[in-house]
């Protein structure tokens, strides 16, 4: 389409313009050593640490991932972080402003999020939300998560830690971050294969069976992800949590899933949602699309334009993108 194509044109004139610019000509970044932010769990010794915008003076957070600290698989989920970075743009996900690469490290900028991460958040509201706060909370999520399944995308790293705020009030405009372990599945490809690495203890309670199993798995993944955190929002506990790793894993494959005490009062609506995205088999999960439409979720129906599209703000296609990128390292189209 041809407005398609002036809009490469402005982007691809905007990146080429970016690539010649350092992160202290754009952002006012505090050299002392003090203020940085260890990321456990992140890739190398990344660090993160509070900047502001030298044009409008808005506050934003700069991760900053020495390359020497990473071995070349951690490299390689760098780039793959990068690039899917520059793909997604949806309210339910943190704002991506900037992308600094250099030969010793590697900056990417974004929306500063006050509110810290929904898990704070939960712990300091008596540790649990009622149910119509946690299907506000929830409701943006599925919304953000359809449109990376859109996209092809899978995140692979949904939980409460990785779901920032905007706020530490209430609304509290949840956003999805932390994509370095994301995943863009090609136009004619549903699942990878597990792999076999580390992961932080803490993310294992939010893993779906067929990633326990180390089984192939897709977008079924992120649904089941999803199901975990809105049990924890409405109970404050794990669905599927033992003494170690080990029984944490063997729960998810073999436990049925039970409602505790605290979940007296939860509507049926509401349970049957957990179930369905709890299921242990991924073929009969719950998708995206189907959330989007369910009763407890969008009792207006599909008229909701902003429920089922989820999208503000400008949207570009992966085609498109990957222009863009190509432009962007070579110079020319």
């Amino acid at each position: 389409q041809p407005e398609d194509v002036d809009l490469y044109i402005k982007w691809a004139r905007s990146l080429k313009t970016t690539a010649a610019r350092r992160l202290e000509d754009c952002y006012a970044v505090p050299s002392s050593a003090d203020l940085k932010v260890a990321m456990e769990g992140e890739l190398g010794r990344s660090y993160q640490i509070e900047a502001s915008d030298l044009a409008s003076g808005e506050s934003v957070v700069v991760k900053c991932v020495p390359r020497s600290s990473c071995s070349t698989r951690e490299l390689a989920m760098l780039e793959n972080e990068s690039r899917i970075l520059m793909m997604v743009n949806h309210p339910g996900i943190v704002d991506t402003y900037d992308i600094f690469d250099s030969p010793r490290e590697l900056y990417i900028v974004s929306r500063h999020m006050p509110g810290g991460p929904l898990s704070t958040r939960l712990r300091e509201n008596s540790g649990r939300f009622p149910e119509d706060k946690a299907l506000e909370i929830f409701r943006v999520l599925v919304c953000a998560v359809a449109s990376l399944h859109r996209q092809c995308i899978v995140h692979r790293g949904i939980r409460t830690d990785s779901i920032l705020c905007a706020s530490s009030e209430w609304p509290l405009h949840p956003k999805l971050s932390e994509f370095s372990r994301s995943v863009r599945l090609d136009a004619d490809q549903n699942e990878v294969t597990t792999e076999a690495s580390a992961l932080p203890d803490g993310v294992w309670a939010y893993m779906a069976p067929e990633v326990v199993e180390r089984k192939r798995y897709g977008q079924p993944v992120d649904m089941w992800a999803l199901g975990v955190v809105l049990y924890e929002l409405l109970s404050g506990s794990l669905p599927f949590e033992g003494a170690t790793v080990i029984e944490t894993m063997k729960q998810i494959t073999t436990r049925a899933l039970e409602f505790g005490p605290r979940f007296h009062g939860i509507s049926a609506n509401c349970r049957e949602v957990i179930l369905r995205l709890l299921h242990k088999d991924p073929s009969k999960r719950m998708d995206a699309e189907q959330a989007l439409k369910h009763r407890w979720i969008n009792p207006r129906g599909a008229e909701d334009k902003w429920l089922v599209d989820g999208m503000e703000g400008l949207s570009l296609g992966l085609g498109l993108v990957e222009k863009i990128l190509k432009f962007s390292r070579n110079g020319k189209p």
